[in-house]
């Protein structure tokens, strides 16, 4: 199972199973209107902060794998999308990554299985120093 997990200011807002398409940006009214010129289901992620752009991202799958898009064709974002520390255009996600949207305000852990957030436990777990 596909999931992401959204921080703004560095706070967990919510987990994501994925389903679909994502929209992010800070005008609700601007990410309905690509969403319906998309003809397909997407989910609009309305994020109130002033260095996102009114439309920002796109979170979309392609052939069963999600990429990260900055805007869509011609029209970026002002303050851009980042993987990992990279500024990128686009990028295919894998598990683990890092997206930030602008700035570090937002960040979105990609994750590909569930298992995945098991393992990290069971791994904090077995470091925890002894009593």
């Amino acid at each position: 199972m596909i999931w992401i997990e959204l921080y703004v200011k560095n706070a967990p807002l919510r987990k994501f199973h994925l389903q679909g398409n994502y929209v992010f940006g800070r005008s609700k009214s601007k990410c309905d209107r690509f969403a319906l010129a998309l003809n397909s289901p997407v989910n609009v992620v309305v994020i109130p902060l002033l260095n996102i752009s009114g439309f920002h991202a796109v979170l979309c799958s392609i052939n069963g794998d999600y990429q990260i898009v900055d805007g869509w064709g011609d029209s970026y974002s002002t303050n851009g999308v980042f993987v990992n520390g990279v500024k990128v255009d686009f990028a295919i996600l894998s598990n683990r990554d890092e997206v930030k949207l602008a700035s570090s305000d937002v960040r979105i852990i990609y994750h590909e299985e569930v298992e995945d957030i098991l393992n990290e436990e069971k791994s904090t777990l077995q470091n925890l120093p002894e009593i």
